[in-house]
């Protein structure tokens, strides 16, 4: 068979009963979207936006606005079940290497919790984010003593302190109005509940909330309890 022949049976198979084809397409197509509105949803979060400081540029991020965003995302059922609302997070990155103080606009992207997070991320709003920047320096800052929790089974427990200090990296525009008010930082709690006698534990100093990006050296301390029977 020659491929003028195929053509000329091709054309003619097409031709006839042409209506016919394309409302089978058409219904095909409705059959097919309809089938996946079944079987899929969306769904929209409420997520955090964590900027990004650019490495070696010698400034920090301290305010990013908004700091939530609202992300749709569309996957099966199950699928957007599964997803726990706490582990979403959105990063608010930048190209641009910004001064040392002033804003920069920043893109928005989600950033996947796990590597089986199949379902497609339809919107972040707004898709933009106002990043506020600060020079970064470091900063030695004093400690308080952790609270302690609870009661001990028998006797006192206390706090045996010595004045703590540690070097805060983060901007350097908060970090001084917290030295000039003589703040002192937090660390987590203690719990003495059912404790008898002395012990030791390491303990996590944490930052303020309002402080944009920082870190501390040491991350942890150790604190000793003291048991006094009375």
């Amino acid at each position: 068979m020659n491929r003028h022949l195929i053509v000329q049976r091709l054309k003619e198979f097409c031709q006839r009963r042409w209506q016919t084809k394309v409302l089978s397409l058409v219904f095909a197509i409705i059959v097919f979207y309809a089938i996946r509105s079944i079987i899929s949803a969306q769904h929209t979060f409420t997520v955090p936006v964590i900027p990004r400081s650019l490495p070696g540029a010698g400034v920090t991020v301290i305010a990013a606005e908004p700091s939530e965003v609202q992300v749709t995302l569309r996957g099966s059922h199950a699928q957007l079940n599964a997803i726990r609302p706490e582990s979403l997070r959105v990063e608010a990155y930048t190209r641009r290497t910004p001064s040392q103080t002033g804003t920069s606009r920043a893109r928005l992207r989600l950033i996947r919790p796990d590597n089986d997070f199949n379902v497609r991320v339809l919107e972040i709003s707004p898709a933009r984010a106002t990043l506020t920047y600060d020079a970064i320096g470091d900063v030695t800052m004093d400690v308080a003593p952790p609270e302690l929790i609870g009661q001990p089974l028998s006797g006192v427990a206390e706090v045996e302190w010595v004045h703590t200090q540690v070097t805060v990296r983060g901007s350097m525009t908060r970090l001084t109005e917290l030295k000039k008010r003589n703040f002192a930082l937090q660390t987590e709690p203690v719990t003495v509940s059912g404790t008898t006698r002395d012990f030791v534990k390491r303990v996590r100093i944490l930052l303020p909330k309002d402080i944009g990006q920082a870190q501390t050296t040491p991350e942890e301390i150790e604190v000793r309890v003291r048991n006094t029977l009375k």
